[in-house]
């Protein structure tokens, strides 16, 4: 998602995913949902998450999307042998994923997704595939992706939703809240010293 009219006008991108199991790969009506998150674009090469976005767009957008799937599936996904049905519904990103398409902008981000989707592809010896779903086309799982994107694009840099280890160092409720609590109290502490 990609919210133009933000707040102030201000443009903000969101990404969104949902993992299912189960599925026909079509409508996948009777699939379990596994995980399900969601964040705000990163920008800010300083942050944990970051993976290469330069700006808030669509594209990079859809392409933070599929790099924080393929993270996901990479590190934390509880079985990583089983195989994958990627289904976006931007043919943009799984071109730019797969290397059928050349990114002309945001190439550090394009570099690191092609760069997981490779090493998912190790990791799943081969057993990784592709299939576009319409956007905005009623597609229960879509829907649902569609609506993480857009709490992502609004919930803020620290305001995200994805489990594991890399978004607990960047999540208000992770280790970023230890961090900023830990160096409140040490300045509180130094302050009264000083007094």
């Amino acid at each position: 998602a990609y919210d133009q009219a933000g707040e102030g006008g201000t443009q903000k991108g969101g990404f969104g995913m949902v993992v299912i199991r189960g599925g026909d790969g079509k409508d996948d009506t009777a699939a379990c949902e596994l995980m399900r998150g969601w964040g705000q674009v990163t920008i800010d090469s300083a942050s944990p998450v970051y993976i290469g976005a330069q700006e808030h767009t669509n594209n990079t957008a859809e392409l933070t999307a599929v790099g924080e799937a393929l993270y996901w599936l990479l590190e934390e996904d509880p079985d990583p042998h089983r195989s994958v049905l990627l289904r976006p519904d931007s043919e943009y990103a799984a071109g730019i994923a797969t290397g059928t398409i050349r990114a002309n902008e945001n190439s550090t981000l394009a570099r690191v997704v092609r760069d997981l989707y490779k090493a998912l592809c190790v990791q799943r010896r081969g057993k990784v595939e592709w299939a576009h779903v319409k956007g905005h086309s009623h597609h229960t799982w879509n829907d649902v992706a569609d609506e993480m994107a857009t709490k992502g694009a609004t919930s803020g840099e620290y305001g995200g939703s994805m489990p594991g280890h890399r978004w607990k160092h960047a999540r208000a409720d992770g280790d970023l809240w230890d961090m900023w609590h830990t160096n409140t109290v040490w300045a509180t502490e130094a302050k009264l010293r000083v007094q």
